[in-house]
């Protein structure tokens, strides 16, 4: 019982490091791709917020 239980518990820490991508995320590219969208989709984005104060440009 012992030796399977490490070994499940080997085999789900394998897993685990396998899962893991390590692709660089573009937050700037994501930021930039909102503030251009999210002014055409929704209603009333300024109301609380300017367009200045909401995207920091």
């Amino acid at each position: 019982m012992r030796k399977t239980l490490l070994i499940l518990i080997g085999l789900l820490l394998f897993q685990i490091g396998v899962s893991q991508n390590n692709s660089k995320i573009d937050w700037e590219e994501d930021i930039n791709y909102l503030a251009k969208e999210l002014p055409s989709y929704h209603f009333d984005l300024f109301t609380k917020k300017s367009k200045k104060n909401l995207f920091w440009t």
